[in-house]
């Protein structure tokens, strides 16, 4: 809000410069994390909050808790995705708790290591888009040089009239 001429500014608030009110909330965190999660890009979250990319730009280098909210709905989650299908590629280990009834009525955890295999599908994934060039479906194949066609004509003949 800006001062009236003649308006007396408190000791120890920041003398209003020109511009606007910002119109940053702090709630936009969890909803731009949330947006970048579905893959938004800083042009759409733009669009999303009805201001510029420029503004939204400026909220990151302002507001560090919004810019740490957009990293964790891009790269932070991108590792976690990466490296939950890595484990599931390759198996892993987990820990069960099994509660086991006792004679007396009461129960026991028992806590059991298991060994998941790895997934086939999460295996064909991780390798599809990490080693195209090995692993890909479709191989393309370059050919130079001339390609002649031949034209063959199919005659049939008619067994009744051999001469036809």
């Amino acid at each position: 809000m800006a001062a009236l001429e003649g308006e007396i500014i408190p000791a120890g608030l920041p003398i209003p410069g020109p511009g606007r009110d910002t119109k940053y909330r702090p709630e936009f965190n969890e909803q731009a994390r949330k947006l970048c999660l579905l893959g938004f890009t800083d042009e759409e979250l733009a669009d999303f909050f009805g201001v510029c990319e420029r503004t939204v730009n400026y909220w990151k280098a302002e507001f560090p808790a919004f810019l740490q909210s957009i990293k964790d709905g891009k790269v932070v989650a991108d590792a976690q995705v990466a490296d939950s299908l890595y484990r599931r590629a390759t198996g892993e280990e987990i820990l069960i708790e099994r509660a086991l009834k006792k004679a007396d009525g009461e129960y026991d955890i028992l806590k059991l290591k298991q060994f998941v295999p790895g997934d086939v599908s999460a295996q064909r994934l991780w390798l599809l888009n990490r080693r195209k060039g090995n692993w890909r479906d479709k191989v393309e194949t370059e050919h130079s040089g001339n390609v002649t066609v031949n034209r063959i004509e199919r005659v049939i003949v008619d067994p009744a009239n051999p001469d036809r």
